[in-house]
């Protein structure tokens, strides 16, 4: 598998199983009866474990690969295949020490703050169309994403009330790129479009986030009283 630099490779093997003591060729393919029923496979996929990843450049690393499903004559292949399916390996190679940290804070600061880890926002008073902001601190040397999802198991992307089964709509803007809810996790909200190159200086960005209360007649007006909350992992990762 390869990066856009064709001469920037990753050996890889397929084996049959887990602890490398059979790999998959042209020679020693896998072989099964499937007595005209559907048989599922498990294959193994490794990097060459002789790799120098020192010398690798860090990216994203790819290869498609073929899978054949080839009819047996007499215990021999046939040169015809029946099926063929594509596969598509991805790897990602970082670097040497890789920076990517978070810290949550009140809108307008510009200090990085390794134990700020969580941030509340109260709206008070809870109405449609209410604003609340905050900012996300970003430390990193090499690209990153920045995932957003509502814990809640029951009503994920609302506010439920503590004493009852009712729930708000609220929805959430990241650096101006548009509002989202979080009824299903949103992975990435942010990707860097940025090259940061090997053992770069740690830089620090903010992003602001904004959360808005849903401005739709009866989403909080005639709602029962009470405390309405839930609460919102954000996640980093390295790219």
């Amino acid at each position: 598998i390869k990066t856009n630099d064709p001469t920037k490779i990753i050996a890889v093997a397929f084996y049959k199983t887990a602890d490398f003591s059979s790999e998959i060729t042209s020679n020693n393919p896998i072989t099964g009866t499937v007595n005209n029923q559907p048989t599922p496979f498990s294959y193994y996929t490794y990097i060459n474990p002789s790799t120098n990843f020192s010398t690798l450049v860090p990216g994203q690393y790819s290869g498609t690969y073929g899978i054949t499903l080839s009819r047996a004559v007499n215990g021999n292949i046939s040169s015809s295949a029946d099926k063929s399916q594509s596969i598509q390996l991805i790897f990602r190679v970082q670097p040497p020490n890789p920076v990517v940290d978070i810290s949550l804070r009140p809108t307008g600061t510009t200090a990085f703050n390794m134990s700020a880890t969580s941030y509340t926002l109260d709206f008070i008073p809870l109405t449609e169309g209410a604003q609340r902001y905050f900012n996300v601190a970003i430390q990193y040397n090499t690209k990153y994403k920045i995932g957003f999802k509502s814990t809640s198991l029951t009503n994920p992307g609302k506010l439920k009330n503590t004493l009852g089964a009712a729930t708000i709509d609220y929805e959430m803007n990241v650096g101006g790129t548009g509002y989202f809810s979080l009824i299903t996790e949103q992975y990435p909200a942010i990707t860097t479009n940025n090259s940061v190159p090997v053992n770069s200086p740690t830089l620090t960005t903010f992003y602001n986030v904004e959360v808005r209360i849903k401005n739709v007649a009866g989403n909080v007006t005639g709602k029962p009283s009470g405390t309405y909350s839930d609460k919102v992992t954000i996640t980093i990762s390295g790219l």
